[in-house]
């Protein structure tokens, strides 16, 4: 690695992705929909076709990413392919098919194309869930109004009040797989 390079890398060489656009796009959970259509809905042929996700809502008391309530598909034909000659790693090669399919999803829309929409409702199948669990340090703080330990910020405890840390287990999802519970095509 060149003088010129440093900082770009992560340890093991991995190239960092800087793009904004991406970073929200994995965040808000897109990328999560585009592989339920692609990988798990078998009743619709993706094969040679862009993904774009034009809306999607999250279940409100979910405690797990990526819980869709519903979200919908539209498809575009793949028209630009992706050059991978650049790509050092798999995370490499997943933003430039993500640009490449916005660049393309974006010219189709400039030139008056639209292509299928699907309304589709995934659910977690709930035999598939994995557990983990991990230890974690948390702070409580003794309330005599509800006469038991609640955990509190180490930073914010007032100074008249009694506090201890305490070692906890936490028990979080893992792992889980997706089932579709219905599709529809709205256009």
């Amino acid at each position: 690695m060149s003088r010129n390079q440093k900082g770009k890398y992560e340890k093991g060489g991995k190239k960092k992705i800087h793009d904004a656009r991406y970073i929200a796009y994995c965040k808000r959970g897109e990328s999560a929909a585009v592989y339920i259509m692609r990988d798990i809905v078998d009743s619709i042929d993706t094969s040679d076709k862009w993904i774009d996700i034009i809306k999607m809502q999250q279940r409100v008391n979910s405690n797990i990413k990526n819980d869709f309530m519903v979200f919908y598909a539209e498809l575009f034909p793949r028209i630009t392919e992706p050059d991978y000659s650049k790509a050092y790693s798999d995370e490499e090669r997943k933003y430039i098919t993500w640009l490449t399919a916005m660049n393309d999803i974006e010219f189709q829309r400039m030139n008056g194309f639209k292509g299928p929409v699907y309304k589709v409702y995934p659910i977690i199948d709930k035999d598939s869930i994995e557990y983990a669990y991990t230890k974690k340090e948390v702070c409580l703080v003794y309330s005599e109004n509800w006469d038991k330990w609640l955990e509190c910020d180490e930073n914010a405890i007032p100074k008249d009040r009694v506090w201890k840390k305490e070692i906890r287990e936490i028990k979080s999802i893992n792992k889980f797989t997706y089932k579709i519970r219905e599709i529809e095509r709205i256009r």
